[in-house]
């Protein structure tokens, strides 16, 4: 997020849950200094009344995957963490897996928003 942060883009973290324990899980990750938004939803992410068409979401649950895709986002992403409750569900095969943040900065998928 760092990364996107020094191009001058708008970094948005969409999260679903609690919303504090999704404040507080942001917080302990010391993520407060790179995004510019965040927004926590009990709703799918991909039912929400925002403008996905120049979006890239990065996400490790495939229901939401499922309904972001719908949305037509530039990009989704997915996060496979290895050992966690989605990291054997299948995903579409339009979305790129990674199991890392590292390994997806290194990717050429962050091309897309360039």
């Amino acid at each position: 997020m760092e990364y996107l942060k020094k191009l001058n883009y708008s970094v948005i973290i969409l999260t679903k849950g609690n919303s504090d324990f999704q404040r507080e899980k942001i917080f302990n990750a010391k993520l407060d200094k790179y995004y510019d938004k965040l927004i926590v939803t009990m709703r799918h992410k991909g039912f929400l009344f925002l403008n996905y068409s120049h979006s890239v979401f990065v996400d490790d649950n495939p229901r939401e995957i499922k309904s972001l895709l719908m949305r037509m986002p530039k990009k989704v992403v997915c996060m496979r963490h290895v050992n966690s409750k989605y990291s054997l569900v299948e995903v579409s095969n339009k979305v790129d897996c990674f199991s890392s943040l590292t390994e997806l900065m290194n990717s050429k998928i962050l091309e897309y928003i360039k």
